[in-house]
């Protein structure tokens, strides 16, 4: 996962984390690594819903990256075909849809 959004380097860095709203609580402890936080606290390793591809679409590396998840968060059937049927969790689906132009993506 932690190469899927380029933080591999950073694994072991500190982070402090702190929520962008007063009423909300970070449910995780901190300061804290990313790496600890990929593997204690987040849930990659299950099956990728259409609303969590929307939500990321902002982070895109590039249009193109940018579309096809828009694509496939509104379109079931593919959604289907190119995710749900192969599988994939987050990392694997992060890695597919931004290997398909990965010459034009920065290296990690």
């Amino acid at each position: 996962m932690l190469n899927s959004i380029c933080l591999t380097s950073k694994k072991d860095q500190v982070i402090d984390l702190k929520a962008l709203d007063s009423t909300f609580h970070i449910p995780i402890p901190t300061p804290t690594t990313y790496e600890t936080v990929i593997r204690h606290h987040l849930e990659i390793s299950g099956p990728v819903s259409r609303q969590f591809l929307k939500s990321v679409v902002q982070f895109s590396p590039d249009e193109t990256t940018h579309k096809t998840v828009l694509t496939l968060g509104d379109d079931k059937e593919l959604f289907h075909k190119e995710i749900t049927s192969q599988y994939l969790n987050i990392a694997d689906a992060l890695l597919k849809l931004s290997n398909a132009n990965r010459s034009r993506h920065r290296r990690c």
